[in-house]
């Protein structure tokens, strides 16, 4: 096999297995699950984590956190422990940006942050009239109307929806895509509304796109509360105007890190099933949610299995992955290696939706392959995390499925996580430790489930 491997950790125990009926594999999601609760390391690995810092993609704060995990993996006595190389982009944000709305002689300082690759401005900023769009479609609609304008991008987050992250996917585009429109149409800057249902000043960032073809242009998202106070101002005799001075940059690529660490199968080593999630983190908070949470619970789920001393007949892969904030960059070379080391991997899960309490898995797969899988909810029924559903894998492991890889999501409850997403607000003291650990729990009795059982 070829990959970069340090740290080799081989521990030589020789591990009982297990039996594949039901009755036993009940009894040991029910273990699992006391064992979770009564000495589970997830929570106190997210709090020496976040020691680090912020692990924005490129920063000598990232590099921490992979030596962090590669020193805590070992620590756990895993198989195998490796880092693998990544090349990755840097963009920071330089110094505290500043958005000024002006309507005749009054004038609104605003809550805003850069958002992810926008251009900084020139000196002193860059200052036009705006133009208040709710969609996509209806900048489409002004077209060359916006040329030499700032647009402002005012399309709310459904409150209505059940499913938070189906609202936020809606609302998310104009951030994603709608600077980069508007350069199209000749739009000299961009404000975004902050993607969340709660109404605060806490701006929320992100990354948008600009393609080669299209010039970059200063962008910022504002606070809720801001957006508001900003749409209030239309509808009057003055135009409405707005000042964004900006000091974000891009600098050269660096060389980051994969992290992974692996339990090797006893009857099929060479079969891989994956639990993933991203070290990095935006740079407005220590990213205990996003993805702080998904990281540790990745290290818990071998943790666990090693603890009540499960041998897998599967080989079990842990990955952190770097720079999923900055274009899932760390994924897809993980599955490019993947590829050139034909390695086999049957399974993927990914936790990047927060550590709440589990509430399921999503199953990217046609609807015949998920009732199969609905059999299994049994398992979880005890955990209440027993739902089953088609849905999306995640957009690390997103690239495995194009060699065949089964992809999974795991699904904490999503009411709360856009209240902290990509904001100063993602930090410690808005994670519940027991619902931490429970979805570590989930995680590593779907991982069993799928090693004695396969997919489906």
């Amino acid at each position: 096999m070829k990959r970069i491997v340090a740290g080799l950790l081989l521990t030589g125990l020789a591990l009982p297995a297990f039996s594949q009926t039901a009755d036993s594999l009940m009894t040991l999601a029910h273990k699992l699950a006391r064992v979770g609760l009564e000495s589970g390391r997830a929570y106190s690995d997210l709090k020496d984590l976040l020691k680090i810092g912020p692990r924005m993609t490129g920063t000598a704060r990232a590099d921490s956190a992979v030596e962090w995990a590669v020193r805590k993996m070992r620590s756990y006595e895993f198989d195998y422990v490796w880092k693998q190389p990544v090349e990755v982009p840097r963009w920071s944000r330089g110094r505290k940006e500043v958005a000024v709305a002006k309507v005749h002689w009054k004038t609104d300082t605003l809550s805003v942050t850069a958002l992810g690759y926008s251009e900084r401005t020139p000196g002193g900023g860059v200052e036009d009239t705006v133009v208040m769009v709710r969609s996509l479609a209806e900048l489409d609609s002004i077209g060359r109307g916006v040329e030499s304008k700032i647009v402002f991008f005012n399309g709310e987050f459904d409150k209505g929806l059940i499913n938070t992250f189906q609202a936020y996917g809606q609302a998310a585009q104009q951030r994603g895509r709608g600077p980069a429109l508007a350069s199209y149409y000749g739009a000299v800057g961009a404000i975004v509304r902050s993607m969340t249902a709660v109404s605060d000043d806490n701006p929320r960032t992100g990354m948008t796109q600009f393609p080669d073809s299209i010039a970059p242009i200063p962008c910022v998202a504002v606070s809720p509360v801001d957006a508001d106070r900003l749409a209030s101002k239309f509808g009057g005799e003055k135009p409405v105007r707005l000042m964004i001075d900006l000091r974000s940059k891009k600098d050269d690529p660096v060389i980051s890190n994969n992290v992974i660490a692996e339990l090797t199968g006893t009857d099929f080593p060479t079969e891989i099933i994956l639990v993933g999630a991203h070290l990095d983190s935006w740079d407005l908070s220590v990213g205990a949610h996003d993805n702080g949470a998904g990281s540790v619970q990745v290290i818990e789920v071998l943790r666990l299995l090693r603890q009540i001393e499960y041998k897998p007949k599967h080989s079990i892969r842990g990955v952190l992955f770097m720079a999923e904030e900055m274009g899932g960059i760390g994924g897809i070379e993980y599955a490019r290696m993947a590829t050139w080391n034909n390695e086999k991997h049957i399974a993927a899960i990914e936790s990047d939706r927060g550590g709440f309490t589990p509430r399921g898995f999503s199953i990217q797969a046609d609807e015949a392959k998920v009732q199969k899988y609905q059999s299994w909810a049994k398992y979880f029924e005890h955990i209440g995390a027993d739902k089953l559903v088609k849905g999306y894998g995640g957009v690390d492991i997103g690239p495995l499925g194009d060699t065949g890889t089964q992809l999974f999501g795991f699904l904490p409850d999503s009411h709360r996580y856009f209240d902290y997403h990509h904001s100063a607000m993602d930090t410690i003291d808005n994670v519940n430790e027991r619902e931490l650990e429970l979805g570590a729990v989930a995680m590593a009795i779907f991982v069993i489930l799928l090693d004695q059982y396969g997919v489906q």
